[in-house]
């Protein structure tokens, strides 16, 4: 799996990228990935998770 997010400080009102890929050459079966994000705008972490099955 792998990330890449915006660099620069994200103003308020402003808007950021999180992307996440999955490399589907992993072991066949299915996969259960997750990426927690941590941000000023909330209290709590947020939690983006992706689930398949490579065939």
């Amino acid at each position: 799996m792998k990330t890449e997010i915006t660099a620069a400080p994200i103003g308020t009102g402003q808007k950021g990228i999180v992307k996440v890929i999955v490399d589907p050459k992993s072991p066949k079966g299915e996969f259960n990935k997750a990426v927690i994000v941590k941000t000023s705008a909330s209290a709590e972490p947020i939690m983006c998770r992706s689930v398949g099955i490579v065939n």
